[in-house]
């Protein structure tokens, strides 16, 4: 009962989870550490992996976030490094980089952030809640009805990894032959 317990709770947290307002983003410049605490702070309620400088700096130089100003992060910085943290257990960093890219053409930071923060925050609060139902089930009838939960979830995380990769490769392809 007590994994039970322990599964429902980090339902709950998780399923109330919607990602800090544009408005709510440090808008002062911040250095790499302070970064990677607010980012870690951020994400802990959703991931297991912390961010680390390393990894930002990867990020930077390999272009997916934009290098920062006098070692200053600003709020545009701190946004994609949100959204790379929560696209990064499903995609490849090369498919995060055309997303972002993608997004970075057609909209503002604060718009592609913030309907990233929907996105999640609704993706989250779905599945949640079917966990919920399983844990309520479970305490009555034991915990196959979670096993069984847990192997259609990873399913389906399966099915919609493969569907995102193929949708952004053929829109890169696209982009990149147009006249194919």
């Amino acid at each position: 009962m007590q994994a039970i317990d322990e599964v429902s709770s980090f339902a709950q947290s998780a399923g109330e989870y919607g990602g800090a307002p544009w408005e709510m983003l440090p808008d002062i410049g911040l250095y790499m550490d302070q970064v990677i605490m607010y980012i870690n702070r951020q994400q802990e309620a959703v991931s297991d992996t912390p961010m680390t400088g390393n990894m930002v700096n990867n990020y930077v130089k390999d272009g997916l976030v934009r290098r920062p100003e006098q070692k200053r992060y600003s709020r545009e910085h701190i946004a994609s490094l949100l959204m790379i943290s929560g696209l990064k257990p499903v995609l490849q960093m090369p498919d995060i980089a055309c997303l972002l890219s993608s997004l970075d053409k057609r909209c503002t930071a604060r718009e592609s952030y913030t309907d990233f923060c929907i996105k999640q925050s609704e993706a989250l609060s779905q599945v949640m809640q079917r966990v919920e139902e399983a844990c309520s089930d479970a305490r009555k009838h034991g915990r196959a009805q979670l096993e069984e939960l847990a192997m259609s979830l990873a399913l389906e995380a399966s099915a919609r990894r493969i569907a995102a990769e193929k949708i952004l490769s053929l829109l890169k392809e696209e982009r990149e032959n147009p006249d194919a």
